[in-house]
């Protein structure tokens, strides 16, 4: 008799755990149906749930183990600040200076360009391009301005590598320059 009773008592224990465990795996799997609708449905959220019975679960915490969180990595970090012209600290350690503009070619230019796109124009086209923060833009930005030619005047001292000349033309309140 003393078998017939610790054996249905284990059995009833062991019930007990596998309905547990049974339950918990069936709220993860409707956890998991509900956040991977509502990532669907909502583009940028990282579909994290707000399930409160799942807090604390092993469920819960090998999930949130498992989840890459790239927004916090330092070498992203350094990228984004680095894309947007602000001071960041290279994989190296590093430090690189926040972005600036630097002063213009002066009176002496032959171009005059003093004249034709002043300090306040200057600025916006600095802060614009910075404000773009993603480096293809940047690029595709560049290619936009920039407008490739040939050589007008070819001297024959030397061989030369050089076979064309890069101009940039910006639009200002005063015209294309």
């Amino acid at each position: 008799m003393v078998k017939s009773d610790s054996y249905s008592s284990i059995k009833t224990i062991l019930s007990e755990i596998v309905d547990n465990v049974m339950n918990r795996i069936s709220i993860a799997a409707e956890d998991l149906s509900l956040s991977s609708t509502a990532a669907s449905s909502c583009h940028g959220g990282d579909g994290a749930s707000t399930d409160v019975s799942l807090i604390g679960s092993p469920i819960q915490s090998i999930r949130d183990r498992k989840r890459r969180r790239e927004n916090g990595w330092k070498c992203n970090i350094a990228k984004a600040r680095r894309n947007v012209g602000k001071d960041y600290v290279s994989k190296k350690g590093k430090h690189a200076r926040e972005r600036k503009v630097k002063a213009g070619c002066g009176i002496e230019c032959r171009r005059k360009c003093h004249s034709v796109i002043n300090e306040e124009e200057r600025q916006q086209l600095f802060h614009r391009f910075w404000q773009l923060g993603c480096v293809d833009k940047q690029r595709e930005y560049l290619n936009g301005v920039v407008v490739e030619r040939k050589k007008k005047v070819t001297k024959v001292r030397e061989t030369s590598r050089r076979k064309r000349t890069y101009q940039w033309h910006f639009k200002t309140s005063k015209g294309n320059f």
